[in-house]
């Protein structure tokens, strides 16, 4: 996570901080590092969230005015989908006259698993008749495929 926040140091290029960040004479961009004893993650969580950034918050600075030392910014989160394709369909070869029965092998190439007992619902046309497969409702893991 990062935060920009301008100051304005007249005559001066470049100044090291006390916690390892450089200003420079527009602005510094403070990553979460730890600091003094702090962390410098969050694990999210779903939902809409809001990060405060709030410069010298411990007052080592004499500052004119501290009223615009904080800035709030939103972090919508979302969970990691999934993403099917179909890698394959069979029957290759039928014989004339013969029940085809099509199958497919589906992979998840996404982020997230399928909802476990979703129907993972595959559809099949051939010459103008709509076949569908509506049984399975495991959870397809990203990665994994399934016939």
């Amino acid at each position: 996570m990062k935060n920009t926040f301008s100051r304005r140091l007249k005559g001066l290029s470049e100044i090291p901080s006390a916690v390892g960040c450089r200003w420079t004479e527009a602005s510094h961009v403070g990553e979460a590092n730890g600091g003094e004893g702090g962390t410098n993650y969050w694990v999210a969580t779903a939902g809409s969230h809001t990060v405060t950034a709030n410069v010298n918050s411990v007052n080592r600075i004499t500052e004119t005015d501290k009223t615009n030392n904080t800035l709030s910014a939103s972090i919508p989160t979302t969970a990691p989908k999934s993403d099917l394709i179909v890698t394959a369909v069979s029957p290759g070869v039928a014989a004339t006259g013969s029940n085809v029965v099509p199958s497919a092998t589906v992979k998840n190439q996404g982020a997230g698993a399928t909802p476990a007992g979703t129907t993972l619902g595959v559809t099949f046309k051939i010459e103008g008749t709509s076949l569908r497969s509506d049984t399975n409702t495991a959870s397809l893991a990203p990665g994994a495929s399934m016939l």
